[in-house]
């Protein structure tokens, strides 16, 4: 996986420390379609982003002390050679189930990562155009019961597309709305009225990004829309 540093005037990202970190996820977030190229051919794929807090490696924004934050992106999909599938499933510590693929109410939903805690390896790697990347190369379950688990110090946001709120969008980082908006469904909703973006729009109230290291890895939405290499997510520990 492939991680890249979030840019943002005004402040110096740097990207997350090598090693081992404790981390707690704060953020699911559908990023909708976008172009890729692969061997030659063009490609169309949904987008996710995981973001977690890192409690230990802190930064100042706005006179804040916050923890910073790591960010990943995965491909919407769960063949058993895809990344998030294979991500997902180092973290929970166990393969996925059939009943996981079932759907509601008792199927394996994607929100259902927010406040679930890991542990994950950071290292670094210099990209052709001169800039360092932090990679996660692996992340495995954290120990413990779950009123034990560290808790994130910001707010849990989950983000869907297919049931589209404002008022989560304004939360997000200018860039990833910037992204949203540039996707075919992003221009669909605009069009209908449904999503408010203009994008010199510096809303107040929201979040600007801390710290982003992502990886590329559709439905984004929860559960899967019936393919059959795709696991929904539902309420469970992981």
């Amino acid at each position: 996986m492939v991680g890249f540093i979030e840019e943002s005037k005004g402040v110096d990202f740097k990207p997350t420390p090598e090693g081992q970190h404790e981390m707690v996820c704060c953020r699911v977030v559908d990023l909708g379609t976008h172009q890729t190229e692969f061997q030659g051919q063009a490609r169309f794929l949904r987008k996710i982003l995981i973001s977690w807090e890192i409690p230990a490696v802190r930064m100042e924004i706005d006179g804040k002390d916050v923890p910073t934050l790591h960010s990943e992106r995965f491909t919407w999909s769960f063949h058993e050679k895809s990344n998030l599938r294979k991500t997902l499933e180092n973290w929970r510590g166990s393969p996925f189930k059939p009943e996981d693929f079932s759907g509601p109410p008792n199927g394996f939903h994607i929100k259902k990562l927010l406040g679930v805690p890991c542990y994950a390896q950071i290292m670094h790697e210099q990209g052709a155009n001169g800039r360092t990347y932090a990679n996660m190369t692996s992340i495995m379950r954290y120990p413990g019961k779950p009123e034990a688990w560290p808790k994130a110090e910001g707010e849990l946001i989950f983000f869907d597309l297919d049931s589209f709120e404002q008022g989560v969008f304004d939360k997000l980082p200018k860039r990833i709305k910037a992204q949203i908006a540039g996707t075919p469904e992003g221009a669909e909703l605009i069009h209908r009225g449904i999503m408010r973006y203009q994008a010199d729009d510096d809303q107040q109230g929201g979040q600007q990004p801390r710290q982003s290291n992502g990886a590329q890895s559709g439905g984004a939405g929860g559960y899967s829309d019936g393919f059959s290499d795709e696991i929904p997510f539902a309420p469970c520990v992981l």
